[in-house]
């Protein structure tokens, strides 16, 4: 009885290998990066910054940092947490991407084509790269967030990640002192359609941000009165509040 479980494990674990694509494998592949690999890094990226964010020495008699990752304590204080976001990530790329082609699929219609013609069949290997690149921004690996976003930006141009990845390749120039390359990042998501209300309040603290850093701050206290107003987050709508007294 025993063996016979093992092999009809083992067969269905064969069946949903990366290399076949098929309902069966997408949907074994879809629920255990979502389950077992997405979410634990998300859950140890969010600690760790929860962590660094009540530790950060706040010098409350100068301007507040918009951003704390920048910070020269960031890598050392959050390299823990990061470290399991970038492996748990990169665990999902490795073991659950499904970049074959369905085989025998419909191409008759847009839709189906479309389908069809898609680079990556696993649902959650974008937010993978996107936990990667922000993860190693705190770890001050900037070149490494960078190749991330990179993937992202080229090879999933069609997913929600996109936004994210374009304000981020934005505010990690910022944090290398390139302003310009900064601005035409943040110029470039801005003329981006259906950005939710996490990544518009994302959007107006970099805007914010390169404004500070260019001294012109009437414009970074318009953007941060918006950051404010559609910021999630208690403590970093605080943040920004505080930067705007």
């Amino acid at each position: 009885m025993k063996k016979a479980l093992l092999i009809l494990l083992s067969g269905l674990l064969l069946g949903c290998s990366t290399q076949k694509n098929t309902l069966v494998s997408r949907t074994y592949h879809n629920v255990t990066a979502r389950y077992n690999y997405l979410f634990n890094a998300k859950e140890s990226y969010n600690e760790s910054i929860s962590k660094y964010s009540k530790e950060y020495p706040f010098a409350y008699t100068s301007l507040l940092p918009v951003f704390l990752f920048p910070d020269k304590q960031a890598p050392s204080k959050t390299a823990e947490g990061m470290d399991r976001a970038i492996l748990k990530s990169g665990m999902l790329i490795k073991y659950h991407s499904i970049t074959a082609k369905p085989r025998n699929a419909k191409q008759n219609t847009p839709a189906q084509r479309a389908f069809y013609n898609q680079r990556e069949f696993c649902k959650y290997v974008d937010d993978a790269y996107l936990y990667i690149a922000k993860a190693n921004a705190f770890q001050h690996e900037y070149g490494k967030a960078q190749q991330a976003i990179d993937q992202i930006l080229l090879n999933y141009p069609n997913t929600e990640t996109k936004a994210d990845a374009q304000i981020w390749q934005g505010i990690i120039a910022g944090a290398e002192g390139d302003l310009i390359q900064y601005g035409s990042a943040l110029g470039t998501a801005s003329q981006l359609k259906g950005l939710s209300k996490k990544q518009a309040a994302l959007l107006r603290a970099a805007w914010a941000d390169y404004h500070i850093k260019k001294n012109d701050y009437s414009k970074a206290i318009e953007n941060l009165e918006q950051a404010v107003f559609f910021e999630t987050s208690k403590v970093d709508r605080n943040r920004y509040r505080y930067i705007l007294g």
